[in-house]
């Protein structure tokens, strides 16, 4: 018998606001083969895009798995929208027991539809690790081809051309319906974004749900994550910031907040 728990631990003074209690999030368990792609272990980016081609770079930590080491062949694919194979890489690998290493692979993609607010193309890249013939782990990761600059006295860039960002806070409640995630309502709510004008989205003050982040990539959304409203200074007594102790010269509790649920040290935003 295996038993799974899943503890939780709302307090009181946490937040400034109601932010909601409980597993209010959807939870998995998910099962996979000793030696694998870690959960947020592959990363992509596109350091080089052009409109012949486009360079895409997949970044693996691959964990093995044994007491003894093992040879893998990590294959990387990426597939165009309608999930056709556009380019592929294979690297073999030696992985020594409780030794997580990280691998990269560049392959190439030519002529690269670009994701872009009016048109979000998608391509998915696809991480297989093979032991011999069989595949013993797969890792699947959606990602966009596109170039973002920002300009000095001129703005953001997006692929080479001005776009002026029309964003809005956005809370990860879903109003009347409550905290809980519902995937059609946060798809509704950011339609109904869209329909107002908007193209960005902040997502504050908690870390957004993949869902949230599945959806705008989906629907062409920007998305400006702000995890966090504060670190090191206090705002509510068990705020964020008792979490935050890399860095700190010297442990010391944190400052009481007013009675505004401001701490001492907080700047005075009205006055800057």
């Amino acid at each position: 018998m295996n038993e799974l728990a899943v503890r939780l631990q709302p307090e009181d003074l946490s937040s400034r606001w109601y932010p909601g209690a409980g597993l209010y999030r959807n939870t998995w368990m998910v099962l996979r083969s000793e030696t694998r792609v870690p959960l947020w272990g592959s990363f992509v980016t596109t350091p080089k895009v052009g409109d012949a081609l486009a360079e895409v770079r997949v970044e693996n930590q691959i964990r093995p798995g044994g007491a003894t080491q093992v040879k893998v062949t990590v294959a990387v694919d990426v597939l165009d929208p309608s999930g056709k194979k556009v380019a592929e890489s294979q690297s073999s690998v030696a992985l020594n027991p409780g030794e997580t290493i990280t691998q990269s692979q560049s392959v190439e993609v030519s002529n690269p539809q670009r994701w872009d607010i009016t048109k979000p193309v998608r391509y998915t890249a696809v991480t297989r690790i093979l032991n011999g013939d069989q595949e013993v782990d797969r890792y699947e990761v959606p990602f966009g081809i596109r170039t973002v600059d920002y300009v000095a006295g001129k703005g953001p860039f997006l692929n080479g051309k001005h776009v002026r960002i029309n964003g809005v806070c956005m809370h990860h409640d879903l109003g009347a319906l409550g905290a809980a995630v519902n995937y059609r309502a946060t798809e509704r709510q950011m339609e109904i974004m869209q329909l107002m004008g908007v193209n960005s989205i902040r997502t504050s003050h908690n870390p957004p749900s993949p869902e949230l982040l599945e959806i705008c990539g989906k629907i062409g959304l920007m998305v400006q994550v702000e995890a966090f409203d504060c670190w090191q200074i206090a705002k509510v007594e068990k705020g964020y910031n008792k979490f935050r102790t890399e860095g700190r010269l010297e442990a010391r509790a944190p400052p009481a907040p007013d009675l505004q649920g401001r701490g001492p040290n907080t700047p005075d935003f009205g006055r800057i």
